[in-house]
């Protein structure tokens, strides 16, 4: 079972905040996740750093798979993969530039997340957004090695490599040895950068579940949908009852 989120998990284990580092779990939640995760196996994949996705979900005995997928633990807390450390120079780099561009656009809040970085404008005004992404794709001009993607009112930067979340779901199926015809990974997320796993996961005999939120349904590569976070929260629970 996955579970994902591209800003610590808001949008599919905690309602969307206007301020990423407000979002919270409810500990009913946590208290699924955990018994879910003593039956099977479970991961946390999310754009937000690991030590952040961490501190939010705050249980062990689950992999965690922060930075868009870059950083990869394992249930007991070692490092299990880390793919772009080259890449940190250029990402701090380009997190003090992105700061300094976006600093007179009220509302902005540039986000490190170690191997990514994310420019929230969630609380900008309206007319404002286009000017953001505007400074963003300027900004990012001088940085080759790096990469934009886009999610619900975020603009993620990432290391300029073929790697994903969808990859970092492959890497975990192969590294708990659950690459077999007779698993069905199950992953849920909201948000467009975890479009990436739901097609790995239909050539995988997957199921990709799409959290529907506050902006409804888009075309998608995942085969079901919830509507929002009390559904995934009541999903799960079923899943654990059952197992």
């Amino acid at each position: 079972v996955t579970l994902s989120g591209p800003r610590l998990d808001d949008g599919t284990l905690s309602p969307i905040v206007e301020t990423p580092d407000d979002a919270m779990m409810s500990p009913e939640t946590r208290n699924v996740v955990e018994r879910l995760a003593k039956k099977h196996p479970t991961a946390i994949v999310s754009g937000r750093s690991v030590e952040k996705v961490q501190g939010f979900v705050q249980l062990n005995g689950l992999c965690y798979a922060g930075s868009h997928g870059f950083d990869i633990r394992t249930p007991n807390g070692d490092i299990g993969y880390r793919v772009a450390d080259n890449f940190l120079p250029s990402l701090q780099a380009a997190f003090a530039r992105l700061q300094e561009a976006t600093r007179h656009v009220a509302g902005v809040y540039v986000e490190s997340n170690k191997y990514a970085l994310s420019v929230h404008y969630r609380k900008c005004k309206q007319e404002n957004a286009e000017e953001v992404h505007r400074i963003v794709a300027e900004t990012m001009h001088a940085f080759l090695d790096l990469r934009l993607t886009y999610g619900k009112k975020v603009i993620e930067v990432r290391p300029n490599l073929k790697w994903d979340k969808g990859k970092a779901v492959e890497y975990l199926l192969e590294a708990l040895k659950l690459n077999s015809s007779e698993v069905v990974p199950i992953y849920i997320g909201d948000d467009q950068t975890d479009e990436d796993a739901f097609r790995v996961l239909k050539l995988r005999n997957g199921v990709g579940i799409l959290v529907l939120g506050e902006e409804g349904l888009r075309p998608t590569e995942a085969s079901f949908v919830l509507r929002d976070v009390d559904e995934v929260k009541a999903f799960l629970s079923g899943l654990e009852a059952k197992a």
